[in-house]
């Protein structure tokens, strides 16, 4: 979203330089080849193709799935919030993006925290939600049908989203929140990777000599300092019993483990 100064200075709103930011991709990429989707291993998979065929020198090109997601990687790499719209009947896919968003963090609470997947209704109520609690908010959000950037239909930005605007009237099966997706992927991984690390740290090398069931976090070791005894970390620990099986001093036992 740009930043406020620039919405003082020359006199725009937010929703309005993010329109202007939407409308520029959108043209930038017409042109592209419309082509029948390619299917996965399952017959309702779709295998979704990289950027890198869609704008490829051969012009392979891609279904409407694939060009909406081109779409929506584009607005999220210049820091606009991107919703991936799956419509149930008939099976077709559109773009959504917000004009103007609420930023979060640790603070935020959890009714303002935005569902992964939400349905048409429930993407109206959280902004009318936030809007009525943050009067300087003006959440809204708008659609774009993303076949007219294919050559065969080749339409200008305001057609499409005409265009989407009608086709979320439609049914629709779910609206994948991009941001919300990628952070609840991110914190996943992050957990993942923090509990193979500790599962790491708690296993030596069979080199070391130490029974294969010992459990380090059990280890505590009481040692004299100024406010009383403490505990030594786990680092410390297996430090200091390393040392006392190898029949090292203290100021060895650090070097050599």
């Amino acid at each position: 979203v740009p930043p406020s100064r620039w919405t003082q200075k020359l006199g725009r709103t937010v929703a309005e330089w993010v329109q202007c930011e939407v409308e520029a991709i959108y043209e930038a990429l017409r042109g592209i080849r419309y082509t029948v989707e390619r299917k996965g291993l399952f017959p309702e998979e779709q295998e979704i193709r990289t950027f890198e065929e869609l704008l490829s020198p051969e012009e392979l090109g891609g279904p409407c799935l694939d060009l909406v997601l081109l779409m929506a990687a584009c607005l999220e790499h210049i820091g606009l919030h991107p919703l991936v719209v799956i419509i149930d009947n008939p099976p077709h896919a559109i773009l959504g993006y917000w004009l103007d968003e609420r930023q979060f963090g640790r603070e935020t609470p959890r009714d303002e925290v935005q569902p992964l997947f939400l349905s048409r209704t429930e993407l109206e109520q959280y902004k009318d939600r936030l809007n009525r609690r943050y009067r300087h908010l003006q959440l809204d959000f708008k659609f774009v049908e993303c076949t007219g950037l294919s050559r065969v239909e080749d339409w200008p930005f305001k057609k499409a989203v005409e265009k989407g605007e009608r086709w979320s009237e439609q049914p629709i099966r779910f609206i994948l929140d991009v941001e919300t997706g990628r952070r609840s992927a991110l914190r996943r991984q992050m957990q993942d990777y923090l509990r193979r690390v500790q599962d790491d740290a708690l296993v030596l090398p069979p080199a070391f000599g130490f029974p294969p069931d010992m459990d380090f976090r059990k280890i505590r070791v009481q040692v004299k300092v100024r406010r009383g005894p403490r505990r030594f970390s786990e680092a410390e620990a297996r430090a200091r019993e390393t040392a006392r099986r190898g029949g090292w001093g203290d100021d060895e036992s650090a070097s050599k483990v």
